[in-house]
């Protein structure tokens, strides 16, 4: 097993090396991964408890994801657009700074703001036509994700009409809340 090293205040030392050793007595870590409620407060945490176990869904998944990728790539949409807010946007930005822009794939955007004048310069940087819109939202009730969804649906609507508005959005949330039931 690899060993952690770390260096805490002697205030805090104690406290961390009796907190280490009472998860190690009780075992905590396979518990954790048997999704073991009375971690928390033994109530309905197991249920969220899927990021456990993300990096076999999301290869096990891989094959739809690259489905959906290749429909939009083939599509000739030229930016995805992801309406989110805190951390169902810091992940994404991130990973568009790092990894830039790929050549014959849409250019990703970030939108963590309902202030009118980044929302504007979205609205202004994209062709509304060629444009897919990613809403994230972990509960999928979150005010503004909702707020830039209902805009952002209104201008997709004008764009290509109402019979083509909703392709143009993929929502990224828990399921059975009412975002999951809006996508549906």
């Amino acid at each position: 097993m690899t060993t952690i090293h770390y260096s805490l205040p002697p205030v805090l030392a104690d406290a961390v090396t009796t907190a280490l050793n009472t998860w190690q007595d009780k075992d905590n870590t396979a518990r954790l991964w048997a999704r073991d409620a009375s971690l928390w407060s033994d109530s309905d945490e197991a249920q969220w408890l899927d990021w456990l176990t993300i990096v076999q869904d999301q290869l096990d998944g891989l094959d739809e994801l690259q489905g959906t990728v290749n429909e939009i790539v083939t599509a000739d949409f030229r930016h995805l657009v992801l309406l989110g807010m805190g951390g169902s946007s810091l992940c994404p930005d991130v990973l568009r700074e790092t990894f830039g822009h790929i050549d014959g794939h849409p250019e990703l955007l970030v939108l963590d703001s309902t202030d009118p004048v980044q929302v504007a310069a979205v609205v202004d940087a994209i062709d509304m036509e060629r444009s897919v819109f990613i809403v994230a939202s972990k509960s999928g009730s979150t005010l503004e994700p909702n707020i830039l969804l209902a805009y952002f649906f209104q201008q997709v609507v004008e764009a290509v009409g109402d019979d083509q508005a909703a392709s143009r959005f993929i929502a990224i949330t828990d399921p059975g809340c009412d975002l999951e039931r809006q996508a549906t």
